[in-house]
């Protein structure tokens, strides 16, 4: 089972770094960007923390290298003029609407369990959509929830599909951590 939803055009907060493992490089990244909603920018102002936090898996510059970009989505009443960076390894991306074929998966998201994830969606997405249809070269690790929180996590694998041109499944709007619709994700087409 999985789902497709699709989610607007926006800014997000981004920085990037290659290594052979994401867990090598996901505090360092999370830390650039977390300094950054902290007040480190460009006018010293906080950005609230918003969920899911996405990490874009992308194959590397040398063989066995995968390239990691993770991204806070900036909040709605900031998204028209959002602070800059103050640091040269964070930036702001305007992503394009995505529409994405996903997986839910709860515990913490270790490299062998994200592998696991990762084949399991591929071969499911491969059977019910075809190689044409979804980018399979690329896909995004998400997680909803803080690190301190041991139970009743939730994290997902995230394909994009291809052709976006399709518009019959619901919107997704991406939430403030403390917005308590944010687990309002119940009402999305499942297959």
């Amino acid at each position: 089972i999985y789902e497709e939803r699709l989610y607007p055009a926006g800014k997000w907060v981004c920085t990037s770094l290659e290594s052979t493992e994401r867990d090598s490089c996901s505090s360092s990244m999370f830390r650039m960007l977390f300094n950054f909603i902290a007040g480190k920018n460009k006018p010293n102002i906080r950005v609230d923390m918003t969920a899911p936090v996405l990490t874009l898996v992308e194959p590397g510059s040398s063989p066995g290298v995968k390239k990691f970009t993770m991204g806070f989505f900036i909040p709605q009443e900031q998204q028209e003029s959002p602070p800059e960076s103050c640091d040269g390894t964070v930036f702001i991306e305007c992503r394009p609407e995505m529409r994405i074929l996903t997986r839910r998966f709860s515990g913490y998201a270790t490299e062998e369990i994200i592998q696991k994830e990762v084949e399991e969606l591929t071969k499911i997405l491969k059977e019910s959509e075809g190689e044409e249809k979804v980018n399979f070269d690329t896909y995004y690790i998400v997680g909803y929830d803080p690190p301190y929180k041991p139970i009743n996590r939730r994290n997902e694998i995230w394909f994009v599909k291809k052709d976006s041109s399709n518009t019959d499944k619901k919107d997704a709007t991406l939430y403030d951590q403390n917005d308590e619709t944010a687990e309002n994700f119940e009402d999305f087409t499942q297959k």
